[in-house]
Parts: C-alpha cells; structure tokens; sequence
C-alpha cells in the first residue's frame, strides 16, 4: 500500500500518531486496548472511561499538540497536584519538560491512571541522543534532573542516565514518579512499521516486522540496565515515609502499530 502524505507537513512516527490520535475517543480506546494485550499472558487491568473523563492529546490532524504533563494539567483523581510535584522533582528552575507522542487517561487496576506512548519510526529515532535542553554541565536543572534519575537508580539497580540514553531514562523515571504519586502508568515504547516515507541513512533501517522493533528496544535498554519490559513494577520504593499517598504500578511495555493513510483512509494492518 502506498502512504498519501498530501500536505500535511508531517511524516514517520508523527504522522503515525496524529492518525492515530484522530480516530475518535472509540477507536483509539479500542485500539489501545487490542495493542496494549496483543502479548501478555496475564492482561493488563485497563479500561477507558465512557464519558468526559477519558483525555487525550493530541487529536489529530486538527489539534496536534503534544504535551508536556506538568504544563497541561490533566486532572487525575479530581486533582492536577502531581503536576507541580513532578515539576519540581525534576527541574530546579521551571523550563520544558519531556514532551509525549500520545497521552491518554485510562483506568488501569481500577484506578485513574495514563496512558503514555513514546513512537519512533526508524532504527535513527531510538538512538539519537544527547538532548541539550535539560541545561548544561554544573547548571541547577541539570544536577535536579541527574538527583531524580539517581533516585530511582539507587533503587532499582537502573543506570538511567542524563547523557546517552536521556530520552529513554526520562520516559522510565517519569513514569515511575507519576506512579509513586498514586497514578498508575502503561509506558508504551510503540514501533511504527512500514514507514516508506522517511528518508534514512545506510546505517539506519526502518521497523517492518515486530520482531525488529522490539529486539532493537531490548538491545538498547540493556545500556542503562533496565530489563524490565513487559514486567509489573511497583513504584512503592520511590515513596517518602512521611507520604501517605498510595503507589502505584508502572508498566513498560514494547508494541508496534501499521498505521497508513491510502487515498485519504486510515488504515491500520494487522
């Protein structure tokens, strides 16, 4: 099937999920759903509210904003106070935080959580490292966010890293704080198969089967010692004692979509 980009401006894992996110609230929780169980043995505990409450960003083609969770607020519980403590756990001076292909509030072991999804659409995408805007050597956020990696190192035997591997340490450590505030997380790492439209290096390669994608995550966690895909981790290591909040659950899980858009339709392959 060929891939119809018209003028969209957009391409590989973006495009991916803007389609995606443009379904409408009943085919991105059925295909949430069907995604997210496609492998486990013992399924998740998720289902979606049916009314207002189910949130998502972005929404497609109309709204493609990607948000960065403390800045937007979404209500959890009836309360948004997570937002400023994971704020001020990560930076010591407010700035850009981590920015999300896909987020979505879901009910997960019977409590309000979110839905996180990371996409990449080639090999090039997971590795590409060194983001400088987290600050520079010696600057206050940087020794606040290396503070807060160091934490949950300390803790779970990881080497989550604020150099190298920043991008997958901070989708773990963020959705490891958010479940010790007391909101369960489902971190999808989601490989976009098929993506003919990007343009890529010799030494790059895109996703066309699942095997790939999820080999690839594998191989690449192992730098910062984290194993723990597809396992249930609970939070509750990262709670002060003097907080009564209940942690909660964290689940990081490898998955892969075939979203195309043919002559205006969005399709997506089993």
């Amino acid at each position: 099937m060929e891939l119809i980009l018209n003028d969209f401006g957009k391409k590989g894992s973006q495009l991916r999920c803007l389609l995606f996110a443009g379904l409408g609230k009943e085919k991105i929780q059925e295909q949430l759903l069907k995604i997210i169980n496609q492998k486990n043995k013992d399924k998740i505990d998720v289902c979606f509210p049916e009314n207002e409450d189910f949130i998502y960003y972005p929404q497609g083609l109309q709204n493609q904003t990607e948000i960065q969770l403390d800045k937007v607020k979404i209500p959890i519980k009836g309360s948004t106070a997570y937002c400023d403590v994971i704020n001020q756990w990560w930076l010591a001076i407010s700035r850009k935080t981590p920015t999300w292909d896909f987020v979505c509030t879901a009910n997960i072991d019977g409590r309000q959580g979110l839905i996180l999804i990371e996409a990449k659409a080639h090999k090039g995408e997971l590795v590409k490292e060194l983001d400088p805007s987290h600050a520079k050597d010696g600057s206050l956020n940087r020794s606040k966010i290396e503070q807060a990696l160091d934490s949950i190192n300390i803790q779970y035997g990881y080497k989550l890293s604020a150099d190298d591997y920043y991008q997958l340490s901070n989708r773990i450590a963020w959705s490891m704080k958010l479940a010790s505030e007391g909101i369960p997380v489902i971190l999808i790492y989601l490989g976009c198969l098929n993506t003919v439209d990007m343009s890529i290096t010799k030494n790059d390669y895109l996703f066309d089967t699942t095997n790939k994608w999820v080999d690839l995550v594998r191989d690449y966690s192992q730098n910062i010692d984290f194993s723990d895909w597809e396992k249930t981790i609970s939070a509750e290591k990262m709670k002060d004692n003097e907080d009564s909040t209940k942690a909660e659950n964290f689940y990081p899980i490898i998955r892969s979509l075939d979203i195309q858009l043919v002559d205006g339709v969005v399709i997506i392959k089993d």
